[in-house]
C-alpha cells in the first residue's frame, strides 16, 4: 500500500488534490491528506511495530472506506474493491491479534 498507493499520491499531492474523491462532505483536499496519512504514515508506523493498533486502526477504516465508498462494496468488474477489502482483513487482523513480540511496540511495555 505504502508504495504502490500512499508514495505516488504524496509525490502527484497537487494534481491529485483537485480530482480526489470528497468523503463524508470533507472535502477533495481533506479526504487525500487523511487518505496520504493513513497510506503512508499508517503504513510506516506497522511496518515498524510502533503503535501497531492505533495505526491499524486508522489504516482499517481508510480501506472501508475505499472498498464501501469508493468501489462500490464489489468484488468483481472494472472497479473491483478486492485489493482494499483484503488489506482490510489484513488490518483487522493487526487490531484484533497486536503487533506481535519482534515489534517496538512489545518492547516499550517491557
Amino acid at each position: 500500500m505504502l508504495l504502490q498507493h500512499g508514495l505516488p499520491y504524496w509525490r502527484q499531492f497537487e494534481e491529485q488534490a483537485p480530482s480526489f474523491l470528497s468523503v463524508f462532505g470533507l472535502g477533495a483536499y481533506t479526504s487525500l491528506v487523511l487518505t496520504i496519512a493513513a497510506e503512508v504514515g499508517a503504513s510506516l508506523l506497522m511496518i515498524a511495530g510502533f503503535f501497531t493498533r492505533a495505526a491499524s486502526l486508522l489504516f482499517a477504516f481508510t480501506m472501508a472506506v475505499a472498498f464501501v465508498v469508493v468501489h462500490g462494496a464489489s468484488f468483481q468488474g472494472e472497479q473491483s474493491g478486492e485489493l482494499a477489502f483484503l488489506y482490510f482483513v489484513g488490518a483487522a487482523a493487526l487490531i484484533i491479534m497486536g503487533p506481535g513480540r519482534f515489534s517496538w511496540d512489545c518492547h516499550k511495555t517491557a
